[in-house]
């Protein structure tokens, strides 16, 4: 999980150099403000999240994904261009780390997850994984204190909500 929380912030740092308009984000209605719309928003979500009734048909419980190395290489280039006009240095310590030639990021996290739970190639697990260690990051939760049955119940939290939104 050590390798996890330190592969995680590495890339958490990495694509902060990436700057956004902090405009984009005032656009909307602040919910949380207007007593009203949080009501209701809210409410909707107490109604919208019962267990009773119809259940759906066999809750998905695998996201499998596949990824080639082709389609690996041409993540890494277009995120060190996208990167390059932003964060120069950081899309060099991309290139450095991921560019052609270098470290597969897949054999990486593939290694990383040896200790853990989690499993590579899922996309229930690599959310599941990238929230723990925010969590981790967050709280200064050491990797110790994750147990792999915090990780399978916190993947089963996950993979309920993507099954949902699955439908």
């Amino acid at each position: 999980m050590k390798k996890i929380t330190l592969f995680a912030g590495t890339l958490i740092t990495l694509f902060s150099f990436l700057r956004y308009d902090t405009a984009l984000g005032q656009d909307a209605p602040i919910m949380a403000l207007d007593p009203t719309l949080m009501a209701g928003w809210s409410g909707n979500l107490a109604y919208g999240n019962t267990l009773s009734g119809n259940k759906s048909a066999a809750m998905k419980l695998s996201f499998p994904y596949s990824s080639t190395l082709a389609l690996r290489k041409s993540v890494v280039a277009g995120f060190t261009k996208r990167l390059q006009s932003q964060s120069p240095s950081g899309a060099q310590a991309i290139a450095a780390a991921f560019g052609p030639g270098k470290a597969d990021y897949e054999t990486i996290y593939a290694q990383m997850l040896k200790t853990s739970a989690l499993h590579n190639n899922d996309a229930a697990d690599a959310l599941t994984g990238l929230i723990l260690v925010g969590y981790q990051i967050a709280n200064n939760v050491p990797d110790e204190q994750v147990t792999a049955k915090m990780e399978r119940a916190a993947r089963a939290q996950i993979a309920g909500i993507l099954a949902k939104m699955a439908n």
